[in-house]
């Protein structure tokens, strides 16, 4: 069976990738040496009172691949925590 694209599907993968992009952008912006970056985004499906699905949770993992020590990052990371990107 091939691969089904469902609405959940859908908004993991917009979430994922405007975070992703917005991770990016604060890494280039601040000089930050970014060779990859990958992202696993993880949806929870509840029920309703009604029976219905309905999305509970997303959950986005961010993976940059960058130098070590990376002072960028970090403060990007920051940014993000406080949600002020």
């Amino acid at each position: 069976m091939g691969f089904v694209l469902d609405p959940a599907r859908i908004l993991a993968a917009a979430v994922g990738d405007c975070l992703s992009a917005s991770l990016l952008f604060c890494m280039k912006k601040n000089g930050a040496d970014t060779s990859a970056l990958t992202s696993d985004v993880k949806v929870e499906l509840v029920r309703n009172d009604n029976n219905g699905l309905r999305i509970g949770n997303v959950s986005v993992t961010l993976h940059p691949t960058v130098a070590a020590s990376d002072a960028a990052l970090q403060k990007c990371m920051r940014a993000f925590a406080r949600g002020s990107m």
